[in-house]
């Protein structure tokens, strides 16, 4: 066993474009432990590889400094830029070569992590809560949980139209960015087969915790010394308390969420069911008639919409993209609210990694029965890593408020994992990272950003925890 605390602590923050992927390594007297937080990306910068090529490198990086040592995993929850690298799916070209290969998923596995923590919506047997197995949490979580597994057929489709919409509806930059964030989000919100499967498979091996808020994380043996506290997700039964649900009559509760399931089971329905391609196909390029009194001149294909009537069919298209647009949009909201909060506080160092919490899962924690100790909990925070990607509803102003160590002097430290131009709208003050976001991070804090790594694999900063106060080091260039 390590000494009673570790001595300092490296952080790692790896370039994977839109998406996550920290390494902290928790060094003692005598050893060093690691701990992976996330893991995923759904878009990589400019001159990088394909992402399983470039999903390899991370990992067989991660593999060289953790192998034989003690390994931990969080994936903070299901949205592809956190957990893809998870996948052992072999790429296309790779089915066809050695069986050898081998996929950023089987390069983690292979250093048998002990434990692995996500949240408590993976679980399968869904635990329902330390006050004790009631019917009816039960039954309210095992309800959501499957509500999130009709989400990921509206997904598909999402996948499916955006493709179509960008091929029918080729001039128009607002069109172009409409069909361009439909297959984003659907992309993103697709369950992510494989890295589940395998995220399952490791915990079976070492040990799975499916974490909610006020658990336990499952790192308390793995890092001594070290506290976790478990801010978010909420179980639905701790977040109903907060709404007053108690209040109301419980009949007419489960009616409300019975007709919830309803809605996103019939927009699965009609969605996994509609032959859009079908409606927008186009005449067949050079096509003549062939006969008659004109047989040079151009024909159309019967079965493609007329000539006069495409003006309608783009409208028409336009507006079924905007509307699956909201419902994907609606999913993200709710998937990202799955997301783990872990605070690590080592001594007086304090650290938190929200993964991708927006404010409905941060409101629990920020104004629920333990708000006193939480916001003094979260006032003293030292290293912030930003919510969503820059996100702005993923910092809260509540949040940022109650970080005491930001302003001129810049003694909070801030990092991203983001890419420009991936996700959201300026004009509609949606863009991610939000820009007025950065530039309040900029000012109030010591911020770093991976996409300023060009070329590079990933950069670190040290920390060291052997006086009154941590010490931190400026991030450093690394060789892969």
């Amino acid at each position: 066993m390590p000494a009673a605390k570790p001595v300092s602590i490296r952080l790692m923050a790896y370039q994977v474009g839109f998406g996550d992927s920290f390494l902290l390594t928790f060094r003692y007297p005598r050893e060093e432990r690691h701990v992976l937080i996330d893991f995923g990306t759904t878009h990589l910068p400019d001159g990088a590889p394909r992402a399983a090529a470039h999903m390899q490198q991370v990992a067989t990086d991660i593999a060289e400094r953790c192998r034989g040592a003690p390994f931990a995993i969080v994936a903070t929850h299901r949205h592809a830029d956190h957990i893809s690298g998870f996948s052992t799916e072999k790429p296309k070209h790779a089915k066809r070569s050695s069986a050898g290969f081998r996929t950023s998923g089987d390069i983690i596995r292979a250093l048998s992590p002990r434990v692995v923590v996500q949240p408590w919506t993976e679980d399968p047997r869904l635990p329902t809560g330390a006050s004790g197995p009631r019917a009816a949490r039960a039954v309210s979580n095992r309800g959501f949980r499957s509500l999130l597994g009709v989400m990921a057929k509206i997904s598909e489709a999402a996948v499916r139209e955006g493709d179509t919409l960008r091929a029918a509806l080729k001039s128009g930059s607002y069109h172009a960015s409409v069909a361009r964030e439909l297959r984003f989000l659907g992309e993103n919100n697709l369950s992510n087969a494989s890295a589940v499967r395998n995220l399952m498979a490791m915990g079976r091996a070492g040990r799975a915790v499916y974490a909610y808020y006020g658990s336990r994380s499952g790192l308390e043996s793995f890092l001594p010394g070290v506290d976790v506290h478990v801010l978010g997700p909420p179980t639905v039964v701790q977040s109903s308390a907060v709404k007053s649900q108690r209040k109301t009559d419980p009949d007419e509760f489960w009616h409300l969420r019975n007709r919830l399931h309803a809605y996103w089971r019939e927009q699965a329905r009609m969605l996994v069911g509609a032959n859009v391609a079908a409606a927008v196909r186009k005449p067949r390029a050079g096509a003549r008639a062939g006969r008659g009194p004109f047989p040079s001149a151009p024909v159309f294909d019967p079965r493609a919409v007329p000539p006069e009537l495409r003006w309608f069919r783009n409208r028409a298209l336009v507006a079924r993209g905007e509307q699956l647009l909201e419902l994907v949009r609606a999913m993200d909201d709710v998937l990202n609210n799955t997301s783990l909060i872990l605070l690590f506080r080592i001594g007086p160092l304090k650290l938190l990694f929200p993964g991708d919490a927006q404010i409905e899962n941060w409101s629990y924690a920020l104004t629920g029965r333990d708000a006193k100790r939480n916001r003094e909990l979260l006032g003293g925070v030292d290293l912030y890593k930003v919510g969503h990607h820059g996100s702005l509803n993923a910092t809260p102003r509540t949040l940022w408020g109650l970080f005491e160590k930001k302003g001129p002097q810049k003694a909070l430290r801030t990092i991203v994992s983001t890419l420009e131009d991936v996700h959201g709208h300026e004009e509609k003050r949606t863009e991610v990272p939000r820009r007025t976001l950065v530039a309040a991070l900029r000012s109030n804090s010591t911020y770093f950003t991976t996409q300023s790594l060009r070329g590079e694999l990933s950069r670190l900063v040290e920390i060291e925890l052997t006086g009154n106060r941590p010490r931190f080091s400026a991030w450093k260039a690394i060789v892969p």
